[in-house]
């Protein structure tokens, strides 16, 4: 079986996994474990070619994946963009802003922040189920009513579940989610109906949010997780 070309839209290096748009599709697995190259430098935009095999799941997974010579810059896998296959590496999430706690003030904990929603086996990582989605659930339940919470949460998932099912693409999702950023997050805190520490949530992950559908999707689900850590009645 001939071997599969594409780009390296991802690589998370600290957790030793990423993905790779080709042309059969959009968005293949990879574990560092599946690298040939010893001194491999897998930036995204990276050429490489692969095999496919099987992951966890029996997800399609890139298996013997070697970086190659730049591919033609008319190669249809270059001339995509986001709301495509090949897309840039999203920047880092953003920093906590200095002289600012994580309190109803603004800033949200670190232990709350991601920098991928994924471990390094491709699953969602488990703190989104347990110590992240309560300790953010504490500090919201200090100023935001359950049932602006889940207003919130409801129009979140209006777009989220259209793409998870591949009813809407990537392209759709990201323009409702700027309308969600500005209309429900952005003024509800200018107007003081939201403390500023749900929009610091939008802000620290709107980098990756944007980047890449399935990290959308997993924001949702801390989204979704955080809602149901609420403990007073909605």
């Amino acid at each position: 079986m001939p071997r599969e070309i594409g780009v390296v839209i991802r690589f998370i290096k600290e957790k030793g996994f990423g993905f790779i748009a080709a042309e059969s599709n959009p968005e293949v697995f990879f574990h560092v474990s599946g690298v040939n190259d010893a001194g491999y430098d897998l930036d995204a935009g990276s050429p490489v070619e692969f095999d496919i095999g099987k992951g966890k799941d029996d997800r399609p997974a890139a298996k013997n994946v070697r970086v190659t010579g730049p591919l033609d810059p008319g190669h249809p896998l270059l001339r995509q963009d986001r709301s495509g296959v090949a897309r840039r590496n999203p920047p880092a999430a953003r920093p906590a802003a200095s002289g600012r706690t994580g309190a109803l003030g603004g800033i949200l904990p670190e232990t709350c922040v991601f920098t991928s929603f994924y471990g390094a086996d491709g699953f969602l990582d488990q703190r989104l189920f347990f110590d992240a989605a309560r300790d953010a659930a504490e500090i919201f339940e200090r100023g935001v009513k359950p049932t602006q919470y889940r207003g919130l949460f409801q129009q979140f998932q209006a777009l989220a579940l259209p793409l998870r099912d591949n009813k809407k693409p990537f392209f759709w999702a990201r323009e409702k989610f700027g309308v969600l950023y500005v209309e429900r997050v952005v003024r509800a805190v200018e107007r003081g109906v939201l403390p500023p520490v749900v929009k610091d949530l939008f802000d620290r992950h709107r980098d990756i949010v944007l980047a890449d559908p399935r990290e959308m999707l997993g924001f949702f689900r801390y989204v979704t997780n955080i809602l149901c850590y609420f403990k007073k009645p909605s």
